[in-house]
């Protein structure tokens, strides 16, 4: 895992190849399930809140076993709780704060966010809209870098998936959110993290990350399936290691290389 620059490219769409691969998230099941025979509950999440939104066409049943593993290392898991998330619309985000509001009373406590492709731009929106309830952002695989008002052969997300999503939102075009300006690209302000993987077969990588990265933004790229991000094993332990470190500290690997920081 490590952080990678951000340079200039044209709007492209993910490698065909990379796509005809997405069915390698079964071998990422398959993998996670041996990883978790050798994974031992803790307290290391020290009962904080997290809320996992699910990607396009997917539910909470989608980030059950995500949820599942952060619960058996001591946070508290919150689903989203909208059915399927079927797109960007104003609605399900003002639905979303009442839920992370409703949530930080019950709580006592700031609210952490992962959010899987789709999710993660609700996810954004989110900590743009209440930071004072949000204690970080953490997305999978999001292309949270695109425009909203784009002509959809030129948005870099694979054919197949913007049909299905033009024709599932009919109405997008007089929806304030999914019209509006994509505040979401600016990073949050607070602690952030982008997971992205080079061979996203669904969303092209360039726009899952922050251009620049800074002192409460980083991006990370594991090698990791769109589908996948929600059960690949390289991701699991990261996302424990970035929400559940109350202080920051810096990730090395062994040539002194910083990977990430946590806090």
């Amino acid at each position: 895992m490590q952080n990678t620059a951000t340079t200039a490219i044209d709007i492209k769409k993910p490698d065909l190849l990379h796509s005809l691969m997405e069915p390698r998230a079964i071998l990422e099941v398959a993998a996670l399930s041996v990883y978790w025979q050798f994974s031992k509950p803790s307290d290391i999440g020290d009962s904080r809140p997290v809320m996992v939104i699910p990607g396009f066409m997917t539910s909470d049943s989608a980030t059950f076993l995500l949820r599942r593993y952060l619960n058996q290392k001591g946070f508290e898991t919150i689903g989203w709780q909208q059915g399927r998330n079927l797109g960007l619309h104003e609605e399900v985000l003002d639905t979303l704060i009442e839920t992370v509001e409703e949530s930080y009373k019950k709580y006592g406590r700031k609210i952490s966010l992962i959010g899987w492709s789709l999710g993660g731009i609700y996810a954004r929106a989110l900590a743009h809209k209440i930071p004072d309830k949000i204690a970080k952002v953490i997305t999978l695989g999001t292309p949270f870098g695109l425009e909203t008002k784009m002509d959809p052969e030129d948005i870099a997300v694979s054919d197949n998936v913007m049909r299905l999503y033009r024709k599932l939102n009919p109405t997008q075009d007089s929806d304030p959110l999914s019209q509006g300006e994509a505040f979401w690209k600016v990073p949050p302000p607070v602690p952030s993290t982008a997971i992205y993987s080079k061979s996203d077969g669904v969303a092209h990588w360039y726009y899952c990350q922050d251009e620049i990265e800074g002192e409460h933004n980083q991006n990370i790229a594991i090698p990791a399936s769109h589908m996948g991000f929600t059960h690949n094993p390289l991701a699991y332990p990261l996302i424990v290691d970035l929400l559940g470190k109350p202080r920051k500290s810096i990730r090395h690997n062994w040539l002194g290389r910083k990977l990430y920081q946590t806090g």
